[in-house]
C-alpha cells in the first residue's frame, strides 16, 4: 500500500511540474524601451531591425513626433523610438560587415 500512494504522490508531482512548465512558456517577452540611438550599438539587434522593420511605413512629415516599432531579438522584445530624421538615417545605412565585402 505504501509503495502504491508513492507512486501516486510522484506521478501527481509530475504532471503538476509538467503543467507548470508549459504555462511559463506562454508568457508575453520581456519588454525592453531604448532610443535608436542605443540599439544601434548592438550590431545584431541592428540586422534584427532591419529584418524586422519597413523601410517604407507611413510618417508623414512631421519630424517633432517619436516614432517606435517592435522589434523581437532573443527572446525579448524590444521597443525602439526614434524620430522621423533618426529613422531615414537608419535606413539609408548599409548593413556592414566581414560577409559584406565578398
Amino acid at each position: 500500500m505504501k509503495t502504491k500512494n508513492l507512486i501516486l504522490i510522484v506521478a501527481l508531482l509530475s504532471i503538476a511540474t509538467m503543467t507548470f512548465s508549459q504555462k511559463t512558456n506562454e508568457r508575453i517577452p520581456f519588454t525592453v524601451k531604448i532610443t535608436l540611438k542605443c540599439a544601434l550599438q548592438d550590431p545584431f539587434l541592428v540586422k534584427a531591425m532591419h529584418e524586422q522593420i519597413r523601410p517604407d511605413f507611413n510618417t508623414g512629415d512631421i519630424e517633432s513626433h517619436l516614432y517606435s516599432f517592435v522589434v523581437y531579438y532573443k527572446g525579448v522584445r524590444y521597443v525602439i523610438s526614434g524620430t522621423l530624421s533618426e529613422w531615414r538615417k537608419f535606413f539609408a545605412l548599409e548593413l556592414g560587415g566581414p560577409a559584406a565585402g565578398s
